[in-house]
């Protein structure tokens, strides 16, 4: 048995933990953020405020509505906050040990959150909260807290809020639905949902209450973060006409772009690139028409010449560009 001394934890049992991987690697490979939002207990904001301050979603404490106080949403709060465009997720936290009373705490906390959620009109996801570290003999029971609030729940709607001790544990068992992990960063490869924020930068005063930071890093199942079959293969036609690639991310970070016509230049242009050479070719044009005439070359055009000639080119251009490759 292995034992390890922090501060505000004593003596903990860190037997068969993996280590914890260095928070600089972490970092280093952060994932793009999707968006920012807030979690908090001390009261209530309008969400007119949560938008203004530049957030984009709440994740809410919730309880069943004959045992709300004031960190619990309540029916009016979820009504100003998504009437102010602000999505809203919700959290169930009795105690930080929750999950250490096992299946019967997970079925009956997660009848309570689904009460509170009903009571609101709130139809998505419940993180079910650890707000400790766990060992690994504690592990298992976590495991078990998490079963019994899914046969409550379902798995399309269990989440889970915890270290990286119990998301990587509840990770790789697919327990959850969805991840919302605090303390470290989890890494680029974690399927972790949400990362909340370590403080310095994971704190904010938004309407004069005290919040946690938190980072959106993948979409939420069953939000509207979540595009549907045909918003995704449109939005990849878009994407291939533009770049060129039929590779939503290129390897190599380069676009590909689309032959030019037979006749021309022989390069693999993206949209973008046409229209600039496209642009190149009207700007050379110009500058020929109206240089200065010589005792060899033709008098110089008039501006109206000028915008004449131009407008035929721009009008070949843009039949050529329309033409098929081969």
């Amino acid at each position: 048995m292995s034992w390890e001394w922090a501060p505000g934890r004593g003596w903990t049992d860190t037997t068969e933990l993996e280590p914890l991987p260095p928070v600089a690697e972490l970092l280093a490979e952060a994932q793009p953020v999707l968006a920012a939002g807030l979690d908090y207990s001390a009261g209530r904001i309008p969400g007119s405020t949560v938008i203004a301050a530049g957030f984009d979603f709440c994740i809410r404490y919730v309880d069943a509505p004959s045992l709300v106080r004031t960190k619990h949403i309540s029916p009016t709060e979820y009504a100003d906050l998504t009437g102010a465009g602000v999505r809203v997720y919700l959290v169930f936290e009795q105690n930080t040990s929750d999950m250490l009373g096992g299946y019967a705490a997970g079925v009956t906390n997660a009848k309570r959150a689904l009460a509170g959620a009903e009571w609101i009109g709130y139809p998505g996801l419940i993180f079910m909260a650890c707000d400790m570290h766990l060992t690994a003999s504690q592990i298992p029971t976590a495991h078990s807290y998490l079963d019994g609030a899914a046969t409550i729940l379902g798995y399309d709607r269990l989440g889970c809020y915890g270290f990286w001790e119990l998301i990587d544990a509840a990770i790789a068992v697919d327990q959850c639905a969805a991840y919302w992990q605090c303390g470290v960063p989890p890494a680029p490869t974690d399927p972790v949902h949400v990362w909340q924020v370590q403080p310095p930068a994971g704190s904010a005063v938004v309407g004069g209450i005290a919040c946690d930071i938190n980072h959106l890093l993948r979409p939420l199942p069953g939000s509207d973060d979540v595009l549907t079959p045909d918003q995704d293969a449109r939005l990849t036609a878009c994407y291939q006409f533009v770049t060129g690639s039929a590779d939503v991310i290129p390897q190599d970070t380069s676009w590909p772009g689309w032959p030019t016509w037979p006749d021309g230049t022989n390069e693999h242009l993206t949209a973008t690139d046409y229209l600039r050479r496209a642009n190149e070719q009207l700007v050379a044009v110009q500058q020929l028409l109206t240089q200065p005439a010589t005792s060899t070359g033709p008098a110089t055009l008039t501006a109206e010449d000028v915008n004449r000639i131009a407008a035929a080119v721009a009008v070949l251009l843009g039949t050529r560009l329309q033409q098929p490759s081969p």
